[in-house]
């Protein structure tokens, strides 16, 4: 006997309602921005969602800042985030 199973998205609302991003904010920290700013978003744009395979896929930086003010910062999360279902995966 065959069973499909249909996988829900997790969508980044739910990570933060979950609190598995407490602490993180949007975007990236400055230093990272060099390369990082040219290379996240290609590769997002390059690739497929896992859940719906939908092409083209959005950079969702996150930062958990231990220093705003002098910009220091300890941990760093992307995710890709599909236009299409709102999935997201962290890369």
């Amino acid at each position: 006997m065959s069973m499909t199973t249909q996988r829900r998205p997790q969508t980044l609302a739910a990570l933060i309602s979950s609190g598995e991003l407490a602490g993180f904010r949007p975007g990236q920290p400055a230093e990272l921005l060099s390369g990082i700013n040219d290379i996240d978003p290609e590769v997002c744009a390059a690739s497929r969602c896992e859940l719906c395979g939908q092409r083209g896929l959005t950079l969702r930086p996150f930062t958990l800042w231990r220093d705003r003010r002098t910009g220091a910062w300890s941990e760093y999360r992307t995710f890709a985030e599909c236009p299409m279902c709102a999935h997201v995966s962290e890369f």
